[in-house]
C-alpha cells in the first residue's frame, strides 16, 4: 500500500513539475486571468453574465459577494472543461509514444495507480488555473461590489462547483487518452460533443430542465459542472421558475433589472451531493483502467512495425564494405529550395491529417452548393478541423524528437517560423478555397472577413505552436473562440453574422500576427 502512495505521489511531483516547466502554462495563466476579466462585466454596459426572463423584464443580480462567487464558479466548472481538456491530454500517449510506459510497467507499479497519479495531475493542474479566477473575482468586487466583501460567500460556491467539475475532465481526458481512436485529433473533435451532451444536456434532461411544466428541479446524480444547482439557485432567487435562463456572457439590448442574488444556502446535504456526483470520476478511472491495455497493446505493435520497417530500411541503404569493389557510388545534385521545402510540408500536414481530411474536404467542398445557413455550419466544420490538423504543425519536430536531424539537412529554411508559416498558410487557404470563393460571390466585405480570418487561424497557430512547443494550447484557445463565433459573438470570419465586422476581423488578424512576431522575435535571439 505504501509503494501505490510512493507512486501516485512520483506521478504526480512529475507531472506537475513537467507542466509548470512548460511555456504552454505561462500563456494559459494570462490568458485565464484575462478571460476572468470578462466574468463580471460592467453593470452599466450591455453585458451580462447571468440573466433570466420573469413577468417580462430582463433581470439578473447584484453584484455581490455571494453572486459574483456563483458567477465565477459556474463559468469555471462549465468553460474550462471546455478548453482544459486539451492542455491535460496526451500524457499517456507521451509515455507510450517516447518507451516510458513499458520501464514503468516493468516495476511494482499497479497500472491503477499510474493512471491514478495522470488523473490527479492533470487534476491538479487544472485547479491551478481554475483559482487563478478568484483573483480578478475580488478586484471587481472592489470595482463594482454591491455590499459587504464576504470571501467565505464568494470562496463556497466556488468550491462547490469547480472541483467535482474539473475532477470528471481530468478522467474523461485519462479516457480519451487511453482509448484507441479517441487519443489525438480525432479525440479532440469528439470532445466538443462529449461536452455539449455530457456537461448540459443529460444533467439538464435528468433534471426537467426541458420540462417547461415542472415547477420545481431535482438535483440529478450526475451533473458534473452543477448546472442544475446554477438553476435552482435562480429559482430560488425569484421564486419561480425562470425563463430564457442564459448561463454565460451574454450581450443584451435591453435595460437590466438587478435584484439581490442570494443563491443556494450551502448545506452539507448539498456538499454531499456534490461529493457523490464527483465519484463519477472513480468509474470513469475504472473504465480507463480496463481500456488501457488495449491502447497499450495497439502502439506497442505499431511501434514494433515501425522499428522492423527501420532496420529493414538501414540493411537496404547500409554502405558497401571495401571489399565490394564492383560497387560505384553516384552523386546525384540536390537542389533544395524554400519553396520545395513548403511543398513538402503541405503533403505532410495532409498526410498526417487522419481521417479528418475527409470530412474537412467534403465540408469545404459544400460550401459552394449548399444555402447560406447550410453553408455557415459547413465552414464551421472546415475551422475547426483544420485549426485541430495544424495545431501541432510548428511543433511537429519538437514533439516527435526529430528536430536535430530534420534541420540539420540542407534544404530546410532557416527559419521555422517562416517555413511552417508557409506551409501552413497553403494548406489553409487550399481547404478554405471553397469558402473564399463563396465569400468573393457574397461581395468584397465576406471576402476581407474570411482572408482576415485565415490570417488570424494561420499566425495564431504557428505563433503559440512554436512558443509553446506543441498544439494543446492553440487547439484550446481555438476551440474557444470557434464556440463563441458559432454562437454569433466574436465572429472572427464574419461567416456566422448578417452583416461581417471588419474591424472584429482585423483585431483578430493582428493579435495573431502579434503572437507569430514575437515567436520569430524569439527564434531570431535564441539564434544568435
Amino acid at each position: 500500500m505504501n509503494y501505490v502512495a510512493s507512486a501516485l505521489v512520483a506521478q504526480l511531483d512529475a507531472e506537475t513539475r513537467m507542466r509548470l516547466r512548460s511555456a504552454a502554462t505561462a500563456i494559459a495563466v494570462l490568458a485565464m486571468f484575462a478571460i476572468a476579466f470578462t466574468y463580471i462585466p460592467d453593470p452599466s454596459s450591455n453585458r451580462v453574465s447571468i440573466s433570466w426572463e420573469h413577468d417580462g423584464k430582463l433581470m439578473s443580480g447584484l453584484y455581490t459577494s455571494s453572486y459574483i462567487g456563483w458567477v465565477v464558479g459556474m463559468l469555471t466548472s462549465m468553460l474550462l472543461p471546455f478548453v482544459g481538456f486539451y492542455l491535460v491530454t496526451g500524457s499517456v500517449k507521451r509515455d507510450i509514444e517516447r518507451r516510458i510506459w513499458p520501464i514503468v510497467g516493468a516495476t511494482p507499479t499497479p497500472r491503477i495507480a499510474y493512471l491514478a497519479g495522470k488523473l490527479l495531475s492533470s487534476f491538479a493542474y487544472l485547479m491551478l488555473l481554475a483559482a487563478i479566477s478568484l483573483i480578478p473575482a475580488t478586484f471587481l468586487f472592489f470595482r463594482y461590489g454591491h455590499g459587504p466583501f464576504r470571501p467565505v460567500d464568494m470562496i463556497t460556491p466556488w468550491l462547490l462547483l469547480v472541483p467535482p467539475s474539473l475532477l470528471f475532465t481530468a478522467a474523461m481526458a485519462l479516457l480519451f487518452d487511453v482509448t484507441p481512436g479517441l487519443r489525438g485529433r480525432g479525440g479532440y473533435v469528439v470532445w466538443f460533443f462529449a461536452w455539449t451532451m455530457l456537461f448540459f444536456m443529460i444533467p439538464g434532461q435528468l433534471a426537467g430542465l426541458l420540462d417547461k411544466d415542472r415547477k420545481e428541479l431535482e438535483n440529478p446524480a450526475f451533473d458534473p459542472a452543477g448546472i442544475v444547482m446554477v438553476e435552482k439557485a435562480v429559482q430560488q432567487t425569484i421564486a419561480s421558475r425562470p425563463k430564457s435562463l442564459n448561463l454565460g456572457i451574454g450581450i443584451v439590448s435591453r435595460p437590466i433589472q438587478r435584484i439581490d442574488f442570494p443563491g443556494v444556502p450551502v448545506t452539507a446535504e448539498l456538499a454531499a451531493l456534490r461529493g457523490a456526483q464527483g465519484l463519477w470520476s472513480v468509474g470513469v478511472l475504472a473504465l480507463a483502467t480496463v481500456v488501457f491495455p488495449l491502447g497499450a497493446a495497439r502502439s506497442a505493435r505499431r511501434f514494433s512495425r515501425r522499428r522492423k520497417n527501420g532496420d529493414e530500411l538501414r540493411e537496404a541503404t547500409a554502405e558497401p564494405s571495401l571489399g565490394d569493389i564492383h560497387v560505384r557510388l553516384v552523386t546525384r545534385e540536390s537542389r533544395p529550395s524554400f519553396a520545395r521545402s513548403v511543398l513538402a510540408d503541405v503533403q505532410l500536414l495532409w498526410q498526417t491529417a487522419s481521417w479528418l481530411k475527409w470530412p474537412m474536404a467534403g465540408a469545404s467542398l459544400l460550401t459552394l452548393v449548399l444555402p447560406a445557413r447550410g453553408s455557415s455550419a459547413c465552414t464551421a466544420i472546415v475551422l475547426i478541423l483544420s485549426a485541430i490538423v495544424i495545431s501541432e504543425a510548428a511543433a511537429r519536430e519538437a514533439l516527435a524528437g526529430t528536430s536535430s536531424l530534420v534541420f540539420a539537412q540542407p534544404g530546410v529554411p532557416r527559419s521555422t517560423v517562416a517555413w511552417k508559416a508557409a506551409s501552413v498558410s497553403v494548406f489553409v487557404l487550399a481547404i478554405l478555397l471553397s469558402t473564399l470563393t463563396r465569400a468573393a460571390l457574397a461581395g468584397p466585405d465576406r471576402f476581407a472577413a474570411i482572408v482576415l480570418g485565415a490570417v488570424f487561424v494561420v499566425s495564431a497557430s504557428v505563433g503559440l505552436g512554436w512558443l509553446t512547443q506543441g498544439g494543446k494550447f492553440f487547439s484550446a484557445l481555438f476551440t474557444a473562440v470557434w464556440y463563441v463565433a458559432v454562437q454569433g459573438q466574436l465572429d472572427f470570419t464574419g461567416v456566422f453574422a448578417i452583416v461581417p465586422d471588419l474591424t472584429l476581423c482585423a483585431s483578430f488578424a493582428g493579435a495573431g500576427l502579434l503572437v507569430l512576431g514575437i515567436a520569430w522575435a524569439q527564434e531570431r535571439r535564441r539564434a544568435r
